[in-house]
């Protein structure tokens, strides 16, 4: 092979370190030189050998320069396209060869269709869980002949799988089969109760923060499943959730705060800068959960809500207002990845809810006085502000469309999982979402990605007026 094409994938290589290694660590640096040296050194004999880490490499390098394409020369968004296509056509012969190492191929795949936003993600993860499954990384089995290291290398990229699933399940309301579910439980409850990948990790930080992110993103998932299986929220559903997100919001490390983190942080930038898109899960996650509530009822405008529905509503607002201004704060700190989910999806939520708060309010009476919001607090109990939520239609045909257009816009694509026969508002399908997305955000997608990283595509962030107070709140 050129020296080029060996640059080239030590370009991918530097990529994947720079961003999404730090987010999900599938390799560390020391296993990538091992794979290299492998691939650039093995003899004649040894071709399966450098068959398999060739393919690693394709794979590591298509998500580094899938994640970071403004560094590529003159921008050119295409360059990653062959190292995934390349990375494909060798995953095959990998999996009959070294199941554990196609499982990492798997991820790396599934998070480049993550961000690419295509439905193969689903497929990938999938994949790369069972294939980990079967070799019984879910139960920490060690295979026979494995040393210790490369099993706990393995066991970190495993749950990264379950987390970059778990975060699908919860973006698309797409629920992985029942094997997969499993999988997906007995590592919960590995990381949960036995603290698998503290011991794992090289970093005690970059540990916990891997496992806090894999359990954030189950609990969001396991919203998803709760909704596809009951036609109703109850309060005891309800308490439930709360208490699970409350207990995992508790068991954060001082050092993880928010407030430590913006004030005085005490970890590294890029930790710290990963640290912020672990609060924005949990904050996703209670957003998450006021969509649940709003998708279980048949009329927004109509019905009437109990104090935990109440109290699930106003806590999703108040975490879309301090994910709003999270993502602020990141986007000041160039830190913002333009074509991440999470920022799409909590900055949306925001933006709806924004514009519907003018209209609505309007049928309110005025506020007796003004509530100021402490800027330098991210506290997500219940905020003043949101009555207009529970304001009653009264007939007011044009209150009762508004409230209509709400939940309409709000419970996408929850009300998906519901499949009510008597269902009066008609939801496209998970491909068309896939679509609608990319429609949305083409206009971003398709332009250089040599732009000025201060250039913020229409659409993902809120009219400056509508969002003034917010705005003012963020550079406190």
């Amino acid at each position: 092979m050129s020296d080029v094409a060996i640059q080239a994938l030590r370009d991918g290589v530097d990529c994947y370190f720079l961003y999404t290694g730090n987010m999900f660590p599938i390799y560390t640096r020391k296993e990538v030189k091992s794979i290299l040296n492998t691939f650039q050194e093995a003899k004649p004999d040894q071709l399966a050998s450098r068959k398999i880490a060739y393919g690693e490499l394709l794979a590591i390098s298509a998500l580094g320069f899938q994640y970071d394409r403004q560094t590529l020369p003159n921008g050119n968004a295409s360059v990653c396209t062959p190292f995934y296509q390349k990375a494909r056509l060798f995953l095959d012969y990998v999996v009959e060869q070294a199941p554990l190492r196609a499982m990492r191929i798997c991820c790396c795949s599934g998070i480049y269709n993550v961000i690419a936003k295509s439905s193969l993600a689903i497929s990938y993860t999938d994949w790369g869980i069972l294939l980990g499954s079967s070799s019984g990384l879910c139960v920490g089995k060690k295979p026979a002949g494995l040393s210790k290291r490369d099993f706990d290398g393995y066991i970190k990229t495993f749950t990264v799988l379950i987390t970059v699933r778990s975060w699908v399940t919860a973006t698309l309301g797409h629920i992985p089969s029942p094997e997969v579910s499993r999988c997906i439980h007995d590592t919960r409850e590995r990381i949960d109760n036995t603290g698998a990948l503290d011991s794992a990790a090289e970093d005690p930080v970059l540990g916990v923060l891997q496992q806090k992110m894999a359990q954030i993103t189950v609990l969001k998932a396991n919203i998803v499943r709760t909704v596809a299986s009951f036609r109703v929220l109850s309060s005891t559903i309800l308490r439930q959730m709360h208490d699970d997100l409350d207990q995992w919001r508790s068991s954060l490390p001082a050092y993880m705060h928010l407030e430590t983190l913006i004030h005085t942080p005490a970890i590294s930038p890029d930790q710290r800068r990963v640290t912020f898109y672990m609060h924005l899960f949990y904050m996703s996650a209670l957003i998450l959960k006021i969509r649940a509530v709003l998708a279980t009822q048949k009329d927004i405008a109509a019905c009437t809500w109990g104090l935990e529905a109440k109290a699930a509503i106003l806590q999703g607002i108040q975490a879309a207002r301090n994910s709003a201004r999270l993502l602020g704060l990141i986007l000041e700190e160039k830190a913002v990845v333009k074509k991440c989910w999470l920022t799409m999806i909590a900055r949306s939520f925001y933006t709806r809810v924004t514009k519907y708060q003018s209209l609505i309010r309007e049928y309110l009476p005025e506020p007796k006085q003004d509530t100021q919001e402490d800027p330098s607090s991210y506290e997500d109990g219940p905020s003043d502000g949101y009555s207009y939520l529970f304001v009653e239609s009264d007939g007011d045909v044009s209150l009762h469309h508004l409230m209509y257009e709400l939940r309409e816009l709000l419970c996408y694509p929850l009300t998906l999982l519901k499949s009510s026969s008597d269902a009066k508002m008609p939801y496209p399908t998970i491909f068309e979402a896939f679509v609608n997305t990319d429609i949305n955000f083409a206009h971003h997608l398709a332009s250089p990605f040599n732009m000025a990283e201060d250039e913020v595509p229409s659409g993902l962030f809120p009219p400056e007026d509508s969002l003034k107070e917010g705005h003012d709140m963020t550079e406190g």
